[in-house]
């Protein structure tokens, strides 16, 4: 008996964040403010209770914060996500498992697409830059990723069909050398 449970509560603890998380869009129907995720692991007398993760939300259902923590209740990570007036994530700092701010996050956005990502150590030193260009049917065709000496880390090219589906995603390295490539085929009524 013993067994079944165990092998039920395995089975059921990898599918409950899926079950039971709510989508963004039944976070703003519902005016969800606030999500805490509590988890009881073990078999009888050895259960353990914990907040895994706590969320919070603003009026549009965008997430504002969310912390998560290990099952003996210590701060596993942290991130904290700031909108312009439009609702675009402008600002994501993340904390390590002491508390301390790790990186800064910061996007920038032209013609609602974002087109700059930029990441900063806690002293605001430039760590990587992420370049987003569009073609003029606004899909997305390449991102260049460099380090902060402005050097070419890593490059992505998207290519799309005449219906606008992607149809190819080429990573290649700072030298041009391809890493991967993903091909995407359709099938059509």
């Amino acid at each position: 008996m013993k067994n079944l449970l165990l092998f039920f509560y395995i089975v059921s603890s990898l599918f409950a964040s899926e079950l039971y998380a709510q989508s963004k869009k039944n976070i703003k129907k519902n005016k969800i403010e606030s999500y805490r995720e509590v988890v009881t692991e073990g078999i009888d007398e050895k259960q353990v209770t914990y907040t895994a993760v706590e969320n919070n939300y603003n009026p549009n259902g965008k997430l504002n914060s969310e912390t998560v923590k290990t099952k003996d209740g210590k701060f596993k990570k942290k991130r904290i996500i700031t909108f312009d007036k439009l609702g675009n994530e402008i600002e994501e700092e993340i904390y390590n498992s002491e508390g301390k701010l790790k990186e800064v996050i910061k996007t920038k956005y032209k013609d609602g697409k974002k087109t700059e990502v930029s990441t900063f150590d806690p002293n605001q030193k430039l760590l990587t830059k992420q370049m987003i260009v569009y073609n003029n049917l606004q899909d997305k065709t390449q991102e260049k990723l460099f380090d902060a000496s402005g050097k070419l880390i890593e490059k992505t090219n998207y290519e799309y069909d005449k219906r606008g589906l992607r149809t190819t995603k080429t990573i290649s390295d700072g030298n041009g050398k391809i890493i991967s490539t993903r091909k995407y085929e359709y099938r059509f009524y």
